[in-house]
């Protein structure tokens, strides 16, 4: 009931979770590249966008150790998305664990993009970031029921994670759908 949030897709939790997190001008670390509704939904909310470079040599994972102190300090959310896309990378559950770390010491919501974890090959399962140790208490995890269930243009999603985060994305969510008829 605290933990879960539905959504009209992963997309448009993305869009109110930033308004919901952030103040514009405030930074966002994203992968890059990423998903373009990442770039959309963090120029919609007025952030400042701080690029994570996704590496071949790193296994498409980011450096998170090369992300300057100054701008982790500043940083008030990070997008990871793991199986990835656009690299079709995948993250071992130890690299989670790493960014869960990176993100409580520099008090950054870490925002797991998982819309993806069903399309694996093999024996392999995608980790969850809530599964990991304290990543309840940092994480929030978008899913949708685009790609592991065939329904594209559906829009149904839903996100899970942090309680108080989910709150205030649903505070969001409201006020929008209220005071839509007043925009002219």
């Amino acid at each position: 009931e605290r933990n879960l949030l539905t959504l009209i897709g992963s997309q448009e939790g993305l869009g109110h979770l930033l308004l919901a997190v952030t103040d514009p001008g405030q930074i966002v670390l994203a992968p890059d590249p990423g998903y373009p509704s990442y770039f959309g939904a963090i120029a919609v909310a007025g952030l400042e966008l701080i690029p994570l470079p996704l590496l071949e040599e790193k296994q498409f994972l980011p450096d998170l150790a090369a992300v300057p102190g100054e701008v982790a300090q500043q940083a008030r959310a990070m997008i990871l998305n793991y199986p990835n896309n656009p690299t079709a990378a995948v993250a071992p559950a130890e690299f989670f664990r790493q960014a869960i770390d990176f993100c409580a010491a520099h008090d950054i919501l870490l925002i797991h993009d998982f819309p993806y974890v069903d399309m694996v090959y093999g024996d392999y399962e995608a980790p969850s970031v809530l599964a990991q140790p304290g990543g309840m208490e940092i994480a929030v995890e978008l899913y949708s029921c685009s790609k592991s269930y065939h329904m594209g243009g559906f829009r149904i999603g839903w996100a899970a994670g942090n309680a108080q985060t989910l709150q205030a994305c649903t505070y969001i969510r409201i006020d929008s759908a209220c005071n839509h008829d007043q925009v002219s």
